[in-house]
């Protein structure tokens, strides 16, 4: 895993994703700043995913240290934290999905 890495930052494309085994988690290529492109780092992305394999948003969740993951593991454990997002959901419109518009052709 260490030398697939290590290649990934060395060769990948800015904002490359790498695929892991499980869905919905990817390492990210970032693109160092214009004054030092050669400061890439790698990011872990953590994304929503439908029955499809699909991201439900655009963007995840990035971690790039250990310590950053501790804390969000901390604070999304808290009890209260399932009863605000329910509150929420009652709270806010309903997401009506549109279904596409057929076209007849004769």
């Amino acid at each position: 895993m260490k030398e697939q890495l290590k290649k990934f930052i060395k060769d990948g494309d800015a904002w490359e994703k790498m695929e892991t085994d499980t869905p919905g988690i990817f390492v990210v290529r970032v693109p160092g700043p214009k004054s030092n492109p050669e400061k890439a780092r790698l990011m872990l992305e953590v994304i929503p995913v439908d029955e499809n394999n699909k991201p439900r948003k655009r963007k995840g969740l990035y971690l790039s240290d250990k310590a950053t993951y501790n804390q969000y593991v901390e604070l999304l454990s808290e009890d209260y934290i399932p009863k605000i997002l329910m509150t929420i959901e009652e709270v806010n419109p309903k997401n009506e999905k549109k279904s596409l518009k057929k076209l007849n052709i004769e």
